[in-house]
């Protein structure tokens, strides 16, 4: 369940990438064949991001993959520490 303390979706790592190369998440979700529910919490950190979901991701972006996970665990991390207060 959501607290609404998470990280907001504007500052997320992974949508401000997705912003930078002028993509919607739908967008995003359409190209990978993904819903845009599984986008939304790849973006939050709330779930990672499968193997092919970075790769594609890596790719739309323009970056490398290695680059797609480290910022999946930054916005896990900015999650997890938002639920437990400790995000100021």
């Amino acid at each position: 369940m959501s607290t609404g303390k998470a990280i907001a979706r504007d500052s997320a790592p992974l949508a401000l990438l997705r912003q930078r190369s002028g993509y919607t998440q739908r967008q995003v979700a359409q190209r990978l064949k993904v819903s845009f529910e599984y986008l939304c919490r790849v973006e939050r950190g709330t779930t990672g991001a499968s193997p092919r979901v970075a790769k594609g991701l890596a790719r739309i972006y323009n970056v490398k993959p290695e680059r797609i996970e480290r910022l999946n665990r930054e916005a896990a991390v900015t999650m997890m520490q938002a639920s437990l207060g400790r995000n100021r």
